[in-house]
Formats: structure tokens, C-alpha cells, sequence
């Protein structure tokens, strides 16, 4: 039975410090080859996804955590939040001073805190240039709030969070409402960062929504990843496999550990289970 193998991007795909390891790329073209699916399962909304991952063959696309799947360019599924809710969340998330991104099918747009994180982070990897860190943001199309425009908030798939010392957090996820989940990943870069997405709309629902495509039972899916949105996605599929590098909530769920993602762990993953 030929396989459909789903891969996260951050920590699983990409390696923040040495980048899209060349044996992962071996990996995929050589599944591919062999008559296997590889597909994308990422949290970013598409325009935030790098060129040089996009340029990757990818058999379909998985992006904002299921809320959009795409194959070979043809929309499968795309469900942004009602606008009322991305007013009512906007409100909410100031309200408890927790900075974020509201990320879009089209283009993102970010609050003071969010623009601040994502500013000095890329100004850090572009030695300081400040300039070329706010070309790049407006090229990956994160725009501040301020841009923020009514029909911009039709196309809004998924909120990042971005928590510090003085945000409500507990009285905010409190106040969360019920169609929505947010997941809190680890403290990076002065802040807590999180995510808000569909609590029925997940990774897990855009595989399957692709396997119906392709006519693939679920019994030939085998995800790969390394944080806490990927759990969905880990637990659905028929073989869950985590980095090496993953978090230990997700190690515990996994049925398999390869390696991580500084040392070939999807290469690694692929030949162990015979896929290549």
C-alpha cells in the first residue's frame, strides 16, 4: 500500500539554524518517486510560507492548522473565522494585553506587540538591517493593524498569540469561546507564543479532507512533526511520528521517535519505515 506521509514546517521541515536539511529534500523526492504522497501540515497561513518551501513538489497542502487545504493549486477547503468573531477576539486579546497576529489567507496583520516580535527577529537574522527586516515582513505580507481593512477581516484563518509578563492569560482562555482552542508553545524570544484556531477545525480534518482526494485510506497515513499543534495530526494518523526535537507533551503520544531535525530525522524517519 503506498503511503500519504503529512510534514510539519517548524522544527520538523525547517530548522531554524541550519534551514530545509538537503537529505529532507532527497527524502521527499525519492517517497514521491517510489509512488508515495508528501504532503505539507503547517500552522502558517500560505502567504507566510517561505518561497523555497512553496518550490518543494508537494502533492497537496495543509496551512492555519486545517483551515485551508489546497492540492496542485485547486482549493479542497477554506474556512476563515466569521467576521464577527475576529472583531470579538481582537477586542478580547486587547483587552488582556496579549500581542497577536491575525493571519490570513491573503495577507496577515499585526498588533504593536506581534509587528515588535516578528521585527526584531527577522532584524536579528538580516544582521541588523532594520530596513530589509520590514521589506521582508511586507514580502511574507504581515502588515501592522493599523492597515487593517473591513474586508480584510473575511480572510482571517487563524490568530497567533504572543504572551508576556503582563498579559491575562488565564482570565483570557477563560473567556475563549467555545468554537475556538488556543495551544501555549514555549518561551521564545522574550514571550510566550500561542495559537487560536477552530476547535473542530484541525490539522487532522485537512488529512483527511486529502486523503479523500486522493482516495487514500487512513490506514496509509503516517504524519510527521514536533509541537503541540501537530498533536491532532499525531493521534489521527495511522503512524504518528515526532523529531527528535519535539516537545514532551507530543513525544507521549507518538508511535515513533526519529531524529531531529538538525540530524536528517525525516531522512531517517523515511528509510526506517521503508518509504524510500
Amino acid at each position: 500500500m503506498k503511503a500519504c506521509i503529512f510534514l510539519d514546517i517548524d522544527g520538523t521541515l525547517l530548522d531554524h539554524e541550519i534551514g530545509i536539511q538537503e537529505s529532507s529534500r532527497i527524502a521527499i523526492a525519492q517517497a514521491q518517486a517510489n509512488g508515495h504522497r508528501v504532503c505539507l501540515a503547517t500552522g502558517r497561513p500560505k502567504p507566510e510560507v517561505d518561497d523555497e518551501i512553496q518550490a518543494i513538489p508537494f502533492d497537496g497542502c495543509i496551512y492555519s492548522c486545517g483551515a485551508m487545504v489546497e492540492s496542485h493549486g485547486k482549493v479542497l477547503f477554506y474556512k476563515p473565522f466569521p467576521q464577527e468573531l475576529v472583531y470579538h477576539m481582537m477586542h478580547l486579546l486587547q483587552a488582556h494585553a496579549i500581542g497577536f497576529n491575525l493571519e490570513g489567507s491573503r495577507t496577515s496583520f499585526l498588533d504593536p506587540i506581534g509587528y515588535d516580535f516578528f521585527h526584531s527577529l527577522f532584524q536579528r537574522c538580516m544582521e541588523d538591517n532594520s530596513e530589509l527586516a520590514r521589506q521582508y515582513m511586507a514580502a511574507v505580507r504581515m502588515h501592522p493593524l493599523q492597515k487593517l481593512k473591513e474586508t480584510d477581516t473575511l480572510q482571517i484563518m487563524k490568530i497567533a498569540t504572543f504572551i508576556n509578563e503582563d498579559s491575562l492569560l488565564q482570565e483570557f482562555d477563560r473567556q475563549l469561546p467555545a468554537q475556538l482552542k488556543h495551544i501555549h508553545h514555549g518561551f521564545h524570544e522574550g514571550c510566550t507564543n500561542g495559537e487560536i484556531y477552530h476547535h473542530t477545525i484541525t490539522k487532522a480534518t485537512g488529512i483527511d479532507c486529502l486523503l479523500s482526494h486522493f482516495d487514500i485510506p487512513l490506514e496509509a497515513s503516517i504524519a510527521i512533526g514536533d509541537s503541540l499543534n501537530d498533536a491532532e495530526m499525531i493521534r489521527h494518523c495511522n503512524l504518528g511520528v515526532v523529531m527528535g526535537n519535539a516537545c514532551e507533551e507530543l513525544k507521549l503520544i507518538s508511535d515513533m521517535i526519529t531524529t531531529t531535525s538538525k540530524e536528517d530525522g525525516i531522512y531517517n524517519c523515511m528509510k526506517k519505515l521503508k518509504l524510500i
